[in-house]
């Protein structure tokens, strides 16, 4: 066998006994596994994880169910969030076209979505005071 031959077949028989540790996707640590369970609220069965184990190596074993519940009801569940946002910001974009930015800013604070910003000043009817940005040289220049 040449060279590149043998890193080949190295490597086949190295594949090969690590075949049952490729795809071992369960958590081990228990505490990574409590908060999974918490984040995803599924646990998983004896029965599933029989399943999972003889995936893993012999694959005699066959899932009744086309279809993971688990699965699906996730997918579907980030589906509907997609088509919800997807349509809100439909309506939210006819709500605001040819709108002028007064006529906008009016909608927002009706909706509470920003807040009227209100102060003293805005009240009284003088436009809020604006701090006058000065750079080293405007201050070199009018010193000097």
């Amino acid at each position: 066998m040449d060279r590149q031959g043998k890193k080949t077949h190295w490597l086949s028989k190295e594949l090969f006994h690590t075949k049952s540790e490729l795809f071992d996707v369960f958590a081990h640590d228990p505490i990574r596994r409590q908060s999974l369970e918490k984040e995803w609220c599924v646990i998983m069965s004896e029965m599933e994880h029989k399943y999972y184990e003889d995936q893993k190596t012999e694959r005699r074993m066959f899932c009744s169910k086309g279809v993971d519940s688990v699965w699906y009801h996730s997918m579907m569940r980030t589906q509907r969030l997609r088509e919800r946002s997807e349509e809100h910001q439909r309506k939210r974009d006819q709500q605001f076209s040819y709108q002028t930015l007064d006529h906008i800013t009016d909608i927002l604070i009706e909706t509470g979505e920003i807040s009227s910003g209100s102060s003293d000043e805005e009240k009284e009817g003088t436009p809020p005071k604006r701090l006058k940005q000065i750079s080293e040289t405007d201050t070199a220049s009018k010193g000097g």
